[in-house]
């Protein structure tokens, strides 16, 4: 039987339907395979995530644990009301708020501090003056027995100190140096007296022989170590600036100059014509000496 030409055009249409319509079937297999994968995926990822979140819930709930647990230890630590703990406490210190009551860690109890009697240090005044009246402060305020716990007792003294030396920076740079070193305020008060007083004792030897040397330049000096002392004349308006700046720097070291002292070393810094001017002013004063040497201008 022959086939006629629209029969086989028929046949190779059907065929090339089913292919496609086979084609089709297959992606739409493919398709969904690849989504099925990616939702495996992304469920797997989810529950990673909560798994790391339900662990980190649990670390964080641990440590909290741990933290109440020791505060519930230090407050439960018992007051001791002696002295003498200072030196078996060794509890870490933090510095309090300047304020005027302070609140006990163990009892809570406020106490009252009146820092209007706390002597504040003054160079001038000297290291050991403040020393003694700041023993006279922490027996009235600072007494042990009135803190319910070391640690905040020690707090309150460092405090205290600090607020003592708040107008001089040297000697608060050095508080502070000591106490961040672990010190206790006994020990950081017997270092900083070594170190003050022997520094005050090198200003005090320098001034001195600023004195001696006077009115010449100590910082400069010849390759023998010697001040070195030119042939200049100096004014009178010269020397009384120098003789004034010299008085204060002996004031700052507790060495001031004596008056009897103030006219014999302006007389050992005169030329012969500056002297001979000043024994005729001298003697136009009836024999007292002029201490405004700017009036011999």
């Amino acid at each position: 039987m022959v086939r006629t030409r629209a029969q086989r055009r028929k046949e190779k249409e059907e065929a090339k339907k089913k292919a496609q319509e086979e084609a089709a079937a297959a992606q739409s297999s493919s398709s969904a395979v690849t989504l099925d994968s990616k939702l495996d995926s992304l469920l797997e990822k989810k529950l990673e995530e909560k798994i790391d979140e339900i662990v980190e819930k649990i670390l964080e709930k641990k440590k909290s644990g741990k933290n109440k647990r020791r505060q519930k230890v230090s407050v439960a630590v018992p007051s001791n009301d002696s002295d003498s703990s200072d030196d078996s406490d060794s509890s870490s210190e933090s510095e309090s708020s300047d304020s005027s009551s302070v609140v006990s860690s163990s009892s809570w109890k406020k106490v009252k501090v009146d820092w209007a009697l706390l002597p504040v240090f003054d160079p001038k005044e000297g290291f050991e003056d403040w020393e003694r009246q700041w023993g006279d402060f922490m027996k009235e305020e600072l007494r042990r027995s009135r803190f319910g716990s070391s640690g905040q007792w020690k707090r309150v003294v460092r405090m205290g100190m600090y607020k003592a030396a708040k107008n001089d920076s040297r000697f608060k740079s050095h508080l502070k140096r000591f106490f961040r070193a672990g010190l206790k305020h006994k020990e950081v008060l017997r270092r900083v007296k070594e170190e003050y007083l022997s520094n005050l004792l090198v200003r005090q030897l320098a001034v001195e022989e600023k004195v001696k040397e006077f009115p010449y330049d100590t910082n400069r000096r010849s390759a023998a170590g010697e001040v070195l002392k030119p042939k200049i004349k100096f004014g009178f308006k010269t020397l009384r600036r120098r003789l004034s700046n010299l008085e204060v720097e002996a004031m700052g070291v507790q060495r001031p100059i004596e008056d009897t002292a103030k006219p014999t070393m302006i007389f050992h810094a005169l030329d012969s014509d500056q002297k001979n001017i000043l024994i005729t002013a001298i003697r136009a004063q009836k024999g007292e000496m002029l201490l405004d040497l700017n009036s011999l201008l």
